[in-house]
C-alpha cells in the first residue's frame, strides 16, 4: 500500500466534465479519506483540507498540476470563481470521497 497516488496523469480524466471538475476542487477544499485505487495499488489515508487557501491560491495550483503533471494546458474553466462556487456548497472529506467514487462507476 503507497501513501499516496501520483499526481502524474492521474486527474486529467476529471477535467473534461462538470462532475469531475466539481470534484478536482472539492478535493483541496474538502480533504478526503477512504481508500483509492490506481493502477492497481491502494491508497488508505487521508489528504487535509486546504479550504484556508484562497480560491485563487487552489485554481492557480490546479492549474499548475493540470498542466506540468497532466498535459492540460487550457482550464479556462478553473477560476478563482468556480472554486468559490463550490466552496460555497460545502462538504466534508467523506463527501468528496463519495464523488470521486460516483465518478469512477461512471455517474455524475
Amino acid at each position: 500500500m503507497g501513501v499516496a497516488p501520483a499526481l502524474q496523469d492521474a486527474i486529467a480524466r476529471y477535467a473534461d466534465q462538470q462532475a469531475g471538475r466539481e470534484y478536482l476542487v472539492s478535493v483541496p477544499l474538502t480533504g478526503m479519506t477512504g481508500m483509492v485505487e490506481m493502477d492497481g495499488m491502494r491508497f488508505l489515508g487521508r489528504m487535509p483540507s486546504f479550504a484556508a487557501l484562497a480560491d485563487e491560491d487552489i485554481a492557480a495550483v490546479l492549474r499548475h498540476v493540470l498542466a506540468q503533471f497532466n498535459g492540460i494546458g487550457d482550464a479556462d474553466w478553473l477560476t478563482p470563481q468556480w472554486v468559490a462556487q463550490i466552496r460555497s456548497r460545502g462538504g466534508s472529506p467523506g463527501l468528496t470521497y463519495a464523488q470521486r467514487a460516483k465518478l469512477a462507476r461512471g455517474q455524475r
